[in-house]
C-alpha cells in the first residue's frame, strides 16, 4: 500500500494538492487576521468567508486520500446495490400484484359470463311462460264464453220446460 504523501516521480497529484492547500491556508490566514479589525456586517461576512475556506481545506484534505475515495466509491456502490435490490423487490411485488389482479379479472369475467348465461336462460323461460299464460288466458276466455252460452241454453230450456208444464196444466184444466 502506497502512501499518498510519497514524492516519487509522477506524483503531480501530490504537488497540485500541496499548492492548493497552501493557497487555501494563505487565504484563511488573511481572513482570520482581518476579523478583529472589522465590525458589524463586514465582520459577519469575513467570518462566513473564513468558514467557507475551512470547509474548502477539509474537502482538499479528504480528496487527497485514495483510501477515502475508495471507501466513498465502495459506499456509493453498496448504496446503489441496495437501491437496486429495493427496486427489484418493488418490481417483483408489482408483478405479483399485476398477476393477482389479472387472475381476479379472469375470475370476475368468468362469473359475469355465467351470470349472463343464467339471465339469458331466465329470459327464455320467461318468454316461454308468457306464451303459456297467453294460451291459458285464451282457454279460460273460451271456457267462460261456453259457460255463459251453456247457462243461456240451460235458462232457455228451463224456461221452455216451465212454459210447457204451465201449458199442459192449463190445457188439463180447461
Amino acid at each position: 500500500m502506497s502512501n499518498p504523501l510519497d514524492t516519487e516521480p509522477g506524483s503531480e497529484l501530490f504537488s497540485n494538492y500541496e499548492a492548493e492547500l497552501k493557497l487555501v491556508e494563505a487565504d484563511l490566514t488573511q481572513k482570520v487576521q482581518q476579523i478583529p479589525e472589522l465590525s458589524g456586517e463586514e465582520r459577519k461576512q469575513a467570518i462566513r468567508g473564513a468558514e467557507r475556506a475551512v470547509d474548502e481545506a477539509k474537502e482538499l484534505r479528504y480528496t487527497d486520500d485514495p483510501q477515502d475515495a475508495q471507501l466513498e466509491q465502495r459506499q456509493q456502490l453498496l448504496s446503489g446495490t441496495e437501491r437496486l435490490g429495493r427496486s427489484s423487490q418493488r418490481l417483483q411485488e408489482s408483478q405479483r400484484i399485476a398477476l393477482e389482479t389479472e387472475q381476479i379479472g379472469a375470475s370476475t369475467l368468468a362469473d359475469l359470463h355465467q351470470q349472463r348465461n343464467v339471465l339469458e336462460n331466465t329470459h327464455r323461460n320467461l318468454l316461454q311462460s308468457e306464451g303459456y299464460v297467453d294460451r291459458s288466458v285464451k282457454t279460460l276466455r273460451g271456457m267462460a264464453r261456453r259457460m255463459a252460452t251453456n247457462r243461456l241454453i240451460t235458462i232457455a230450456i228451463i224456461t221452455v220446460l216451465v212454459l210447457l208444464i204451465i201449458g199442459v196444466i192449463y190445457s188439463k184444466f180447461k
